[in-house]
């Protein structure tokens, strides 16, 4: 696929974006407004050399590449963890997913690592707990109407109407 025709394809796709969530794209403009007011320097460079945008995602990339734990710490961060609050989480739970204990999750591309991952509610942004890549995509599916096979209901109830972030688990279930 050309330059050209990945532009038009982001340009529809953005097009369809704002027909979607209109307050969610102008919260967007907004946000661009901003830095760009903020920065107006970085503006014209960027302007002045289309090559830098590429030339600084590769250098990030290399970045990371050197070291893979950033990405996990950066992730802490937006989430307003510490490493030390996520050990002791992880430590209550025996060292392993809140659900069903795996200590070795499941390798993932985004993350070059492989680290359990914290849970959070989407809609309030209250952090859940350290769940594996399995058991966090079946909780995922059981928000969205889905049916969780993987998952006990009764468990589910369980980590979802108490505070379990920094507590320690109840014992596992029968049946799970």
């Amino acid at each position: 696929m050309s330059t050209e025709e990945q532009r038009q394809r982001h340009r529809e796709y953005m097009a369809a974006y704002i027909r979607r969530k209109p307050e969610q794209a102008e919260k967007a403009r907004q946000r661009t407004k901003a830095w760009r007011l903020a920065n107006p320097e970085r503006k014209r460079a960027y302007a002045a050399d289309p090559d830098r945008r590429a030339r600084e995602y590769a250098a990030k990339k290399a970045k990371y590449a050197a070291d893979p734990s950033i990405l996990f710490l950066q992730g802490l961060r937006e989430r307003g963890v510490t490493l030390d609050e996520y050990n002791t989480q992880l430590e209550l739970q025996g060292g392993g997913c809140w659900f069903c204990g795996e200590t070795e999750p499941l390798y993932r591309v985004r993350w070059p690592i492989k680290r359990l991952f914290i849970d959070h509610d989407h809609e309030t942004g209250r952090i859940r707990g350290i769940l594996c890549t399995r058991c966090n995509l079946s909780l995922s599916s059981h928000e969205r109407g889905r049916r969780s096979l993987l998952l006990s209901p009764d468990r589910i109830a369980v980590y979802l109407t108490h505070n379990v972030w920094l507590t320690k688990p109840p014992a596992p279930l029968a049946g799970y």
